[in-house]
């Protein structure tokens, strides 16, 4: 398969379109579907609101009818699940970010009583050393 404008034979491997005008090409058929699809979805958008307007009573009340008036119920109650469901997973993870502190903490205080113990060892052992190393030197003076 060779380029209609650079005339190079197609390579998947090295360049997957042989210049920028067969980029452009390979992306032209999906934007006309794209822009077809959204002049029709504008169209049904403006059918769906001229629909909407002609059930409407022809007096100018303010007043929604039945069906809006359980879409905007439906849509208040959704929104308030929506905001329990989001203040709940704020709890759980307030909650889960205190234990892990808590945890951190307790690590904290375990790695420093580790710490303190293994100085207090230390320090002795060197005093014990010390003191048998004297005793060692005694004996073999005595020896």
């Amino acid at each position: 398969m060779d380029c209609d404008i650079c005339h190079r034979k197609h390579d998947a491997k090295r360049l997957p379109f042989l210049c920028t005008v067969d980029a452009r090409n390979s992306l032209f058929e999906d934007r006309l579907k794209n822009v077809q699809l959204l002049i029709e979805n504008e169209d049904l958008q403006k059918q769906i609101s001229a629909s909407l307007l002609s059930e409407q009573p022809s007096t100018t009340t303010t007043t929604p009818t039945k069906s809006r008036k359980d879409s905007m119920q439906a849509q208040q109650r959704m929104a308030e699940d929506r905001t329990t469901q989001i203040l709940a997973a704020a709890d759980k993870f307030r909650d889960d970010i205190r234990a892990a502190r808590a945890e951190i903490e307790a690590r904290k205080a375990a790695l420093s009583s580790r710490r303190s113990d293994f100085a207090a060892a230390s320090d002795g052992l060197s005093d014990r050393r010390a003191k048998q190393q004297k005793e060692v030197e005694k004996v073999h003076q005595h020896d």
